[in-house]
């Protein structure tokens, strides 16, 4: 990222979680988007799907945080590498008054495909993958990067072929602003979400104007090596242990 970057720290009760980062610098075009971020290459950057038209960042729309207690996200489908470790995610958003706390959830869906005005799914029936974590964004009035580095038992596996939903909850008063697509052109990989609260029965997969839009998102992962990758790491191990049962005769 470009720009001066603030480190917020994170309550010392937490588990392992990295940093919270969060870029002053404008936001510019779609491809904008960090093409690393904690190790992690960049596995989807929801602001330019394949085959999507008006999903610039330039073109993004301010969208409010639901009421205290609501949640807001983007669901991915995940066609990398099987059990890819989740290194980061990064989101835009439009302004922020840094008086909020948030809870980052992250949702494995199945196999199936949320990109739709009539994809819904249970909230209240998810298992959030990620530890009880919290964290502070600090003020800002441009659109900037926010980044969420996951480390320890919150840098998750994402399976080939799942979708998943990542989110945000609000759990103090409303604080943030997001930015999400202006135009209203379906994401083939995704949709933005909101609920009332983690707890509710379904979701709204469109919630902005019955369409399907955008919430920014980029999605970094480690590949999971290659089958290959570890039959040669085999081989090696077998050819050390050769060389040394040499040695000792």
């Amino acid at each position: 990222m470009t720009g001066a970057v603030v480190t917020l720290a994170l309550a010392a009760s937490l588990p392992a979680y990295a940093v919270v980062s969060e870029s002053a610098s404008a936001v510019g075009v779609a491809n904008a988007f960090p093409t690393t971020a904690n190790g992690g290459a960049l596995g989807i950057d929801s602001s330019a799907p394949a085959g999507a038209v008006g999903l610039t960042i330039q073109g993004a729309t301010a969208q409010g945080v639901p009421a205290a207690g609501g949640v807001w996200g983007e669901t991915f489908f995940w066609n990398g590498a099987n059990n890819s470790s989740l290194n980061a995610i990064d989101f835009v958003i439009t302004g922020s008054g840094g008086a909020g706390a948030y809870q980052p959830v992250l949702f494995d869906l199945g196999t199936s495909l949320f990109n739709t005005t009539a994809s819904q799914f249970n909230i209240g029936a998810q298992v959030n993958l990620f530890s009880a974590l919290s964290f502070g964004v600090g003020g800002t009035g441009t659109k900037s990067f926010v980044e969420l580095d996951f480390s320890g038992a919150d840098s998750v596996n994402l399976l080939d072929g799942h979708s998943y939903a990542f989110g945000v909850v609000d759990t103090s008063s409303p604080d943030i602003t997001i930015g999400r697509s202006g135009g209203g052109a379906s994401d083939p990989n995704g949709d933005g979400w909101t609920a009332t609260s983690i707890g509710a029965s379904a979701d709204n997969a469109s919630p902005f104007s019955g369409a399907v839009r955008n919430i920014f998102i980029g999605v970094y992962a480690t590949p999971a090596p290659e089958p290959s990758s570890f039959a040669l790491l085999g081989l090696g191990a077998l050819a050390s242990v050769s060389a040394l049962r040499r040695r000792k005769a």
